[in-house]
């Protein structure tokens, strides 16, 4: 099984970043991805109400490569 290694940011409200880290950590649990690091939230700049995550994330899938369609 290859490894595919992605940095991720992920940026959004504080409870929607709170659920995609839930995703990320569900997929880790069942064998589909392992988590290298996660930064702790950074708030943005300014006013903002967003935060951002940063991610180093192996994606433990092996896809058929006729599967894989091309962006």
């Amino acid at each position: 099984m290859a490894n595919h290694r992605i940095k991720m940011r992920l940026m959004g409200t504080a409870e929607d970043l709170e659920r995609w880290l839930w995703f990320v950590q569900k997929m880790q649990e069942r064998g589909l991805a392992t988590i290298i690091e996660k930064s702790s939230p950074y708030k943005n700049r300014g006013e903002s109400l967003q935060h951002r995550v940063y991610l180093e994330v192996d994606l433990l899938l092996d896809a058929p490569e006729d599967e894989i369609k091309p962006l």
